[in-house]
This record gives C-alpha cells, structure tokens and sequence, in this order.
C-alpha cells in the first residue's frame, strides 16, 4: 500500500489527478508479490510493469486528444484479475 500511496502522491504532484486504489487491486498485487524471495522488489515490478504502464498510457491519450484531463482516477482488478482504471473529470474531495 505504501508504494501505491507513493505513486498517488507522484500523480498528484505532477498531473493534478487524484489516485483511488480499491482494496481488491491492492489484495492483487499483494498477490502477485508473494515472493519472498524478491520481497518489495516484486511490488515494484507488478506496479510499475502493470498499473504505471496502463496508467501513463491512458494520460497520454488525454493529453493528445481533445479530452480534458481527468481530476481523478480509480484502480481496481477485473474478475479476470486484469487492472481496470476508470477516470473522472470531477474531483472526488469536496
């Protein structure tokens, strides 16, 4: 969780989006990471291989397209255990 806060911080930070991250995506990739071997390295690899990858994506489509860009974005897993982002134009804190 600490690693994704790190991520919501960043996104924050240098786009102005907010990150939600349901609890059935951070069960995922703890998952994922069961390891104990590569420990918090795996983490890394799952977040920044998987949602970082999805996610800078799906910005840059809003940047170069005639949508606005988005003041929130939700992360949560599919059944399928695929990450799902949805985008927001509204803020989620009032």
């Amino acid at each position: 969780k600490l690693k994704l806060n790190l991520l919501a911080q960043r996104l924050k930070k240098n786009n102005d989006i907010e990150l939600q991250v349901a609890p059935k995506a951070v069960e995922h990739i703890s998952d994922l990471a069961l390891d104990s071997h590569s420990g918090a390295r795996r983490v890394d690899l799952i977040i920044n291989s998987s949602v970082v990858t999805k996610l800078s994506k799906a910005i840059l489509k809003h940047m170069f397209s005639s949508l606005p860009l988005p003041k929130s974005v939700s992360l949560t897993t599919a059944d399928n255990g695929d990450f799902e982002l949805s985008f927001s134009c509204v803020s989620s804190q009032m």
